[in-house]
C-alpha cells in the first residue's frame, strides 16, 4: 500500500496543474469598448463632438453625428401659412391694421445637407445662439396681428411659424472612425406669430421696416 501513495499523490498534482494551466487561460479579458477623450493638443474642429467609442481590434467604432453651429444668419422669417393681408393708409394720420385669423401648420427643427443630427442632440448645441428653439411647432391656434402703418404706407401681416436659420457644421464618424463633415443651415422652430411690415404706397417693392412677433409656442 505505501508504494501506491506517492503515485496517487503526483497523479493529483498533474491533475491540478492542467486544470489551473485551463483556468489561467479561459480567464484571459476579451477586448472591450473604449471612450477616449479627444486630445487637449489638437485644433481639428471636429474634436467638439462627442468621444469616440471605438473597439481596438478590429478597428470599430460607434456612428456618431454632432453639429457646431457658427452663427445665426437669419432671425425673422416665417412660414407663410396664410395670404398676405394688406391694408392702404391713404389718411392723413396713422392707422393701425389689426386682424385676428387661425394659423395651422407644422414645422420641424432639421439640417439642410445630407448629415443628419438628432433633433434633441441638434437642439442642444443651438441652445446658446437660439435659446427659444424648439424641436418641433406645430398645430392650430389663433394670432392676432397688429401693425402701425404711418400716413401714406402700407401695411402687411404675415401669418404662420417664425424660426431663425443659423449656419454650421455637421459631423459623422463612421464605423471605421472617419470623420467627415459638410457646411450645413440649421432651421430652427422659434413659435406661431407674425411679420408686421410697412412699406411707402408709392413703393411698395420696397420695405422700410419688417418686425417678426411670436405669439405662442
Amino acid at each position: 500500500m505505501a508504494r501506491h501513495f506517492p503515485r496517487r499523490i503526483a497523479s493529483s498534482a498533474l491533475t491540478l496543474g492542467m486544470l489551473a494551466g485551463a483556468a489561467t487561460f479561459t480567464a484571459a479579458p476579451a477586448d472591450a469598448a473604449t471612450a477616449s477623450s479627444p486630445s487637449p493638443s489638437s485644433s481639428s474642429a471636429s474634436d467638439s463632438g462627442p468621444a469616440p467609442i471605438c473597439w481596438s481590434s478590429p478597428k470599430i467604432c460607434v456612428p456618431q453625428t454632432w453639429y457646431v453651429p457658427d452663427s445665426v444668419v437669419s432671425n425673422d422669417d416665417i412660414l407663410q401659412l396664410l395670404p398676405t393681408i394688406t391694408e392702404a393708409n391713404n389718411s392723413t394720420a396713422s392707422t393701425q391694421l389689426s386682424q385676428t385669423v387661425t394659423v395651422s401648420g407644422q414645422l420641424t427643427l432639421g439640417l439642410s445637407g445630407s448629415i443628419s443630427v438628432s433633433p434633441a442632440a441638434l437642439l442642444g448645441s443651438l441652445t446658446s445662439l437660439t435659446p427659444s428653439g424648439q424641436i418641433q411647432v406645430s398645430g392650430s391656434v389663433a394670432v392676432q396681428g397688429t401693425v402701425q402703418v404711418p400716413a401714406g404706407d402700407l401695411g402687411y401681416l404675415k401669418f404662420g411659424i417664425i424660426y431663425e436659420q443659423v449656419t454650421g457644421t455637421a459631423y459623422s464618424r463612421d464605423i471605421f472612425g472617419v470623420v467627415t463633415s459638410a457646411t450645413e443651415t440649421a432651421t430652427v422652430p422659434i413659435g406661431f406669430g407674425y411679420v408686421a411690415s410697412i412699406a411707402p404706397i408709392t413703393d411698395s417693392g420696397s420695405t422700410t421696416s419688417s418686425t417678426a412677433v411670436v405669439t405662442s409656442k
